[in-house]
């Protein structure tokens, strides 16, 4: 009796268990797009959830215990144009760190009629620009963590061929896209720049991945047609790569696997938190692991590494000072069939080496000017350098070194403006 009475007395209390779902915290910084001045009392919220935040005086904001997902940003500012965020990913490993940049909105003045003789200038349409976000890297299919793939979602945008990131725009050559990083034009910064060609042989433009990883990459600019005067020498496109600050609050560390490769990167302040901040990425290609431990992938062996990184540096009256840079090796090995009726094409009679390096140092430089005005500077040194190696099969099935082919390319950009 004593054991029933005991038994009773326990189920009496509930002991209830909670469990909670994750939380992040959503931070960032809002800025004038033109002249970079901080904004404050602009209003950051995420109508999904009703939660939101005002920037302060230097334009920062917080909105802490978020619930992990993904959200829609809206950004609002009087005398600015609203700014809406889709499919931001809020993860639980780290936080979610947005620069936000607002556009000033017309003001509507009185009517003035004003008469020329010279003819009308065309405006740029708008729908030249587009503007292309990692979470829409990340989530659209078969873009493989290539901005350059995701552009094929618009119009007038082909890829020339699946396995290249080689972009048709308007029916011009993939050769007229120009690639720019930070506000610069850079050579080629793409893997295996021989991918897609049908002997292998190296192109002047795109590869099979692009070197930068989707862990470094902010909001990129692409461009279609109507290019500002600063774009010069483009023919078909531009593609303007930007790259994210690191977290300047606290260390973070984060480990991805996927199709194309294995993702380290770290982030965090440099000296005290809350100023200047560090990225760092390092990606091995997922194929080349595979292909080491012993696993056959068939005649041809691809294998590519890179390692990129970003240095920001706040300085005094709104101004700012970062260095970057970004290299890759990579290579392609092709064994033929040592048997000739397996032979279809000119290509399975040979062993091909292929192997490429590109690298690129840079640095930014930004101060206001007053209230109305920015200068910016921006240099950068980028170089690539390719090999090709071609050994025939005779009837013996010996290789014979038939084809050598090396191209290297170097380019030194300085742009300045206010």
């Amino acid at each position: 009796m004593r054991l029933v009475a005991t038994l009773c007395l326990l189920s009496a209390f509930v002991f209830p268990l909670y469990s909670q779902a994750p939380q992040q915290t959503v931070r960032g910084v809002i800025v004038d797009a033109d002249t970079r001045q901080p904004l404050a009392g602009a209003t950051v919220s995420l109508p999904a959830t009703g939660m939101g935040a005002v920037s302060d005086t230097l334009g920062r904001f917080r909105i802490d215990a978020v619930p992990v997902g993904r959200y829609q940003v809206e950004v609002r500012y009087i005398g600015y144009e609203s700014l809406m965020l889709q499919e931001t990913l809020v993860e639980s490993g780290r936080e979610t760190v947005l620069q936000l940049e607002l556009q000033e909105s017309p003001s509507n003045l009185e009517a003035v009629e004003v008469s020329a003789s010279r003819s009308d200038i065309r405006v740029p349409h708008p729908l030249s620009v587009k503007a292309l976000t990692v979470e829409e890297t990340r989530r659209f299919p078969a873009t493989f963590f290539d901005p350059a793939r995701l552009a094929t979602a618009f119009a007038g945008v082909v890829n020339d061929n699946d396995q290249a990131n080689g972009l048709v725009i308007r029916g011009n050559s993939p050769n007229g896209l120009a690639w720019w990083l930070e506000g610069v034009e850079i050579v080629n910064p793409n893997h295996t720049p021989n991918a897609g060609t049908f002997s292998d042989r190296v192109t002047q433009n795109g590869g099979g991945v692009n070197i930068l990883s989707a862990q470094m990459l902010g909001t990129s600019h692409f461009y279609t047609g109507a290019f500002p005067a600063s774009y010069g020498n483009v023919l078909s496109g531009v593609l303007d790569m930007r790259l994210r600050p690191g977290n300047n609050e606290r260390h973070e560390r984060t480990l991805q696997a996927g199709l194309i490769g294995l993702d380290l990167a770290a982030e965090g302040p440099l000296a005290r938190p809350g100023r200047a901040s560090y990225l760092a990425n390092y990606r091995y290609s997922t194929v080349g692991l595979i292909t080491q431990l012993g696993i056959d992938f068939g005649d041809e062996q691809i294998n590519f590494q890179d390692f990129s990184f970003h240095l920001s540096f706040p300085g005094k009256k709104g101004g700012s000072l970062t260095f970057f840079g970004l290299g890759g090796l990579s290579e392609n090995l092709f064994r033929a069939e040592r048997d000739s009726s397996l032979w279809e094409f000119a290509k399975d009679r040979y062993d091909i080496i292929f192997r490429s390096r590109m690298g690129a140092l840079g640095a930014t430089f930004t101060q206001p000017l007053g209230k109305r005005c920015l200068w910016r500077t921006v240099v950068a040194v980028s170089a690539l350098h390719s090999t090709r190696t071609g050994s025939r099969l005779d009837d013996s099935y010996t290789a014979l070194l038939r084809e050598k082919d090396e191209r290297e390319q170097s380019l030194a950009s300085l742009h300045s403006w206010v």
